[in-house]
């Protein structure tokens, strides 16, 4: 019996080891990265608007933005207005010169997809850190999100709109070319 004594104790002490090593580890790791690797991202806050999707319904759009879709160009999921003062770095939109033409296709896209719930298409708009305009979305997807980038207060990172969780069930239309 002194054997499996041994023994037993010999396993005790290295799992505590082990247990340490690991719970060290893991102490290690988070003190890295709250100190380097999770910096908190300075967010633009985002709000349901109706002058919005006035915008993108209306004609003629204002002057003072720049226009971008984001999708197929024939199917977009989502329109983006930015103020002519910020830069978008984003490689998922694309930079449109609207013409009355595309703008009269795309309001029958509108049209067709606001008949189907679970696509219609609501108005979005995008504050400044000081709760100023700065840009307006319309898309038919629920989830908008935007930050400022840390170096430069007048670049904005703005990712594809995500479906909603309804959305995102099997057989809901979210299709996109990028």
């Amino acid at each position: 019996m002194p054997y499996l004594q041994d023994s037993s104790t010999h396993y005790l002490q290295v799992h505590i080891m082990k247990n340490r090593i690991v719970l060290t580890l893991i102490l290690a790791l988070t003190l890295l990265l709250s100190q380097n690797g999770c910096v908190s991202r300075n967010m633009a806050n985002i709000n349901d608007s109706m002058e919005a999707e006035q915008l993108f319904t209306g004609w003629p759009l204002p002057e003072q933005y720049e226009y971008y879709y984001y999708g197929r160009e024939l199917s977009p999921i989502a329109f983006l207005a930015l103020d002519k003062n910020y830069t978008l770095q984003s490689d998922f939109w694309t930079r449109i010169f609207p013409t009355i033409k595309m703008k009269e296709f795309w309001q029958g896209e509108f049209t067709i997809r606001n008949l189907r719930l679970d696509n219609e298409f609501k108005g979005k708009e995008i504050l400044s850190k000081d709760n100023k305009r700065i840009g307006m979305i319309y898309t038919r997807n629920y989830w908008v999100t935007a930050w400022f980038n840390e170096s430069e207060t007048h670049q904005i990172v703005i990712p594809p709109p995500e479906p909603s969780p309804a959305q995102s069930r099997p057989g809901a239309d979210n299709n996109s070319n990028h």
